[in-house]
């Protein structure tokens, strides 16, 4: 990343990079099917729905080096810093429309490099994102709510709330703030998705703690797949792996915790605030984390202060 793709990133929460893994992608693509498989969700209803995988890019040796590309490793260098954390990465099936969210809202900066192996565009599934949204603010919660129950707060379906659709075909990368407002609409009911997650280093151990439960529940049997944490890795690659290596019992823990306790696959819903009858419902599903609900609560104070 060059000096202007970093300031394009902090100034909108975004960046796409046409083509920077051209010469990788054939091989993500077919270690992608090769996991995924037949793999298929159905909904109540019969009707496909999304699948994902977590610890995707940790199920082979070269989806794992991923995390040791160059390409890759500069992103998260020039956003995070050299010693980043690797959280986790997600194989998706897509399928219809994915409302508006965040993955995340927090003051801690994290970061999602997307990978699209299908062509993608406005009305075909390209991800929509709301510039700026990424910088917490009082009034970046106040538009997400908006936003999230569309229909009832601004009279238009989500699908026409004012946004940036990306176009993008196979090959191309797609980097962004996991604060960021974003959502997909159209598109087909397979349309495949390969996602990086990295954080900065924590300097807060709570903060870490709570951040590494949180990925229990995707149910995983260790903090990272058999081919990312092994004897074969490459020397500097460990460095992304540490803290949360460092609580993975913590975790394990929490895993056995949700299997007894919530039967069936990952919790991993996105809120759907446009059946809300009032604005306070739509906060408090909008506030699903502790991260969420504790940066607005600074906000708050702030603004009282």
């Amino acid at each position: 990343m060059n000096d202007a793709d970093i300031h394009f990133f902090w100034t909108f929460g975004y960046r796409v990079f046409r083509q920077l893994l051209a010469e990788e992608i054939d091989h993500i693509a077919t270690d992608f099917d090769r996991l995924m498989g037949a793999s298929r969700t159905l909904d109540q209803e019969g009707r496909p729905a999304r699948t994902l995988h977590w610890q995707a890019i940790d199920s082979s040796p070269r989806l794992s080096a991923l995390i040791d590309n160059l390409k890759v490793v500069g992103i998260f260098d020039a956003l995070l810093g050299p010693d980043w954390q690797y959280f986790g990465s997600v194989a998706n099936h897509y399928t219809g429309n994915t409302g508006w969210h965040t993955d995340d809202f927090s003051f801690h900066d994290k970061v999602k490099i997307a990978i699209y192996l299908d062509e993608t565009g406005p009305g075909r599934g390209g991800l929509s994102v709301i510039p700026r949204t990424h910088v917490p603010s009082l009034e970046v919660v106040e538009l997400q709510l908006d936003v999230g129950m569309s229909e009832r707060a601004l009279g238009v379906p989500g699908a026409s709330v004012p946004c940036t659709t990306l176009t993008t075909r196979p090959g191309d990368v797609v980097v962004f703030h996991q604060n960021l407002m974003h959502s997909s609409w159209g598109g087909g009911d397979k349309r495949r998705m390969l996602s990086i997650n990295a954080h900065a280093r924590y300097e807060d151990e709570e903060l870490l703690l709570d951040n590494v439960l949180r990925t229990a529940r995707f149910r995983p049997q260790s903090a990272y797949g058999p081919f990312m944490n092994c004897t074969a890795m490459p020397i500097a690659r460990r460095v992304h792996l540490e803290q949360m290596l460092r609580h993975e019992n913590s975790m394990l823990a929490e895993v056995d915790r949700i299997v007894r306790s919530v039967p069936g696959g990952a919790v991993d819903l996105l809120p759907d605030m446009s059946s809300n009858l009032d604005r306070e419902a739509a906060a408090e599903e909008f506030a699903r984390d502790t991260d969420y609900r504790s940066t607005v609560a600074v906000l708050k104070a702030e603004a009282d202060a």
